[in-house]
């Protein structure tokens, strides 16, 4: 294992999809943000945004919440039952000391019976300390994630620069990516091997991104109970796809404390385009709310919205416009704690801001230990 010599020091690394502007004014948006004519006949009572329609009452928030968080582990067919009872295990198989963190590789069983690979990375500094969770996304994985291998896929070695601030990471490799990719599969069209799994996977009912879900489901647990991490200061972030699954989980998980989603955060209008990947997809979601209104699961607690400013696609335009136009604030609003939905515009592209990153979870796990920890 090697630490990458470019994320961590000087200038930082190219973004592999930004889209070069003459200022730093966000692009615009593709056509005119209007969805597009499908042909499909959607169902005339499609809720679409829920909160917006059902508009809670303060004391009815919790309920909504609740509602709608049972839903969704019922639509991406969690078997929470199984996770509850799961006691967190793991091997060590490398273990070497990097500059201001120790970094091991580790790897666990799934509920699926297959080997997951994880990069854990611990602080130099004395415990207990608060945690991070990196969800990848279409990327190379948790190698790139956590910082062990230079790349250009904007993951910034997050893994890397969270652990020397302080805080312990575990990123592990989700399945068909990294080191856990499927294939070569055979495919007429041209698909990745990873795209026909996840349709395999569809097809037999586990939509792919609840058997990412169920990893890091049990990745946290083992994040939680790893000697010298205080369970109660847990937090989790992902990039893109792994944005997606960052503020699932948050959505799931009501002891994540903070939630950081980098260019991830997308609505009904991307659905509507075709630009959905199978990967996100929350089957039969859009009958019941959409996807903002999961980042509203997350309230009260802190939820960081990161965007580039010369982002390659239209999710920077939109979200700016569903936290301007009083979607989510309400909703932190109504929960106590508007100061804990933030947002972040930096002047680059589709990839992490790695400074503001550390800031958050500096600010919303640092401060202090827990009880779990007493």
């Amino acid at each position: 294992m090697q630490a990458p010599d470019g994320p961590a020091g000087g200038a930082p690394a190219t973004c592999y999809n930004t889209r070069m502007t003459n200022d730093d004014r966000p692009p615009d948006c593709p056509g005119d943000c209007q969805p597009p004519k499908l042909p499909l006949r959607l169902p005339p009572d499609l809720l679409r945004l829920s909160f917006e329609k059902l508009r809670p009452s303060a004391q009815g928030l919790a309920a909504w919440q609740g509602g709608l968080r049972a839903k969704l582990a019922e639509l991406l067919a969690l078997d929470l039952a199984a996770l509850a009872a799961w006691p967190p295990a793991w091997q060590v198989l490398q273990r070497r000391e990097m500059d201001g963190y120790s970094l091991s590789l580790i790897s666990f069983q799934s509920l699926e019976g297959l080997t997951v690979p994880a990069y854990l990375l611990l602080p130099r500094t004395p415990g207990p300390w608060p945690g991070v969770l990196i969800a990848h996304g279409h990327d190379l994985g948790a190698r790139s994630a956590a910082g062990v291998i230079e790349s250009n896929d904007g993951q910034e070695g997050l893994g890397m620069r969270l652990a020397r601030g302080g805080l312990a990471v575990l990123a592990p490799d989700l399945l068909s990516f990294g080191q856990r990719q499927v294939g070569p599969l055979p495919d007429p069209v041209g698909r990745r091997a990873h795209e026909v799994f996840a349709n395999f996977a569809m097809e037999v009912g586990r939509p792919i991104a609840g058997l990412h879900l169920m990893d890091l489901m049990q990745a946290q647990a083992i994040l939680a109970a790893w000697p010298g991490v205080d369970a109660g200061r847990l937090g989790v972030a992902g990039l893109s796809q792994g944005g997606r699954l960052a503020c699932l989980l948050a959505a799931l998980e009501t002891g994540l404390r903070a939630c950081l989603v980098a260019s991830g955060l997308t609505s009904s209008l991307l659905v509507d385009r075709g630009n959905q990947h199978l990967h996100d997809a929350v089957p039969g979601l859009l009958a019941w709310a959409d996807y903002p209104d999961l980042a509203g699961l997350v309230a009260p607690r802190a939820l960081m919205l990161s965007w580039g400013l010369r982002e390659p696609f239209p999710y920077c335009v939109e979200t700016r416009d569903l936290v301007t136009h009083n979607y989510l604030r309400p909703i932190w609003e109504l929960a106590g704690a508007p100061e804990n939905l933030e947002l972040d515009l930096h002047p680059r592209g589709h990839c992490y801001n790695p400074a503001a990153a550390l800031d958050f979870f500096a600010r919303h796990l640092m401060a202090g230990r827990t009880a779990a920890m007493e």
